[in-house]
C-alpha cells in the first residue's frame, strides 16, 4: 500500500484574488474607463460547494479525469501565470504534486491539519478556471452573487454556456446527493470539460453592456424584446 500523506484540503477561508494580473479598464457607450475584472458564470460559492461536497464524501476518484488534466496541462494556462500572471511558474510543479497525490490516493484530507505547499495555487487555478470567467466592468449593477451569472447567455457562445448551465444544475444535483458516486462523476466531467477547452477568460466587448441610470451603473445589455404585433381576430359565425 502506497504511504498516504494528510493535509487540510477545506476550501480557502479567504478570497486570494483572481490570477490573471492587470485586468485594466474599459469603455461602454457613454462612459469610458471602467475598471474591468472577470465575473464567475458558476459561482465561486457552488465551486466551493463542489469541492467541499467532494472531499466529505470521500469523491476524488469522480474527479480524477479532471486531476489528471490539470496535473499534465498546469503549465498551459499561461494567462495565470507570471508574467502576465500572478502564480508564480516555480510553484507550478507544487500544483500538479498536489493533484497527482489527490489522483493516486497518496494524499488525503485531515481537518485541522497543514497545507501543501501548492494548494493555495491549485485553488486558485480551480477557483479561477478561464472557462468559466468574462471580463466585464467591476462596478456592475446586475451582479447575481452567488447565483448563476444570467448574463452569461448574452456574453458567451452558446456551447460554452450550454456546458456551465449543464454544469451548475450538476453541482447543485450533487449537493442535494452527495453520495451519489454517478452524479460526482457527472460534474467532474463538465470541469474537464470547461477546464480543457477554454485556456483564457471571455474577452470584453463593449456592445454587450450598457449603463443603467437608475442603479447607476453598467449592466449586461440584454437583447430588446419585441413586442408582438396584435393580430385581427375575424369573427366568430353565428
Amino acid at each position: 500500500m502506497p504511504k498516504v500523506t494528510y493535509w487540510n484540503l477545506e476550501p480557502l477561508p479567504k478570497d486570494m484574488g483572481q490570477p490573471y494580473g492587470d485586468v485594466g479598464t474599459g469603455d461602454i457607450p457613454g462612459h469610458r474607463g471602467l475598471a474591468m475584472t472577470y465575473h464567475h458564470v458558476v459561482s465561486k460559492h457552488d465551486l466551493g460547494q463542489l469541492w467541499v461536497d467532494t472531499l466529505h464524501n470521500a469523491q476524488f476518484g469522480a474527479a480524477r479525469a479532471y486531476l489528471q488534466y490539470l496535473e499534465s496541462h498546469a503549465a498551459a494556462y499561461k494567462a495565470m501565470i507570471a508574467p502576465p500572471g500572478s502564480i508564480n511558474p516555480q510553484d507550478v510543479p507544487r500544483v500538479v504534486d498536489l493533484v497527482r497525490g489527490l489522483r493516486r490516493g497518496t494524499i488525503a484530507h485531515a481537518a485541522g491539519g497543514g497545507r501543501h505547499d501548492g494548494f493555495d495555487d491549485f485553488w486558485r487555478f480551480y477557483i479561477w478556471l478561464p472557462g468559466n470567467l468574462f471580463k466585464g466592468p467591476h462596478d456592475r449593477k446586475d451582479e447575481p452573487g452567488d447565483a448563476m451569472d444570467l448574463g452569461a447567455k448574452v456574453i458567451l457562445r452558446a456551447p460554452q454556456h450550454t456546458l456551465l448551465s449543464d454544469l451548475h444544475s450538476r453541482i447543485h444535483a450533487l449537493h442535494r446527493s452527495p453520495a451519489d458516486a454517478a452524479v460526482a462523476k457527472a460534474a467532474w466531467y463538465g470541469i474537464r470539460k470547461m477546464a480543457s477547452g477554454f485556456k483564457i477568460p471571455r474577452h470584453f466587448n463593449a456592445k454587450n453592456w450598457e449603463w443603467n441610470a437608475v442603479e447607476g451603473g453598467p449592466v449586461v445589455r440584454h437583447p430588446r424584446q419585441q413586442q408582438a404585433e396584435p393580430r385581427d381576430v375575424a369573427p366568430e359565425h353565428a
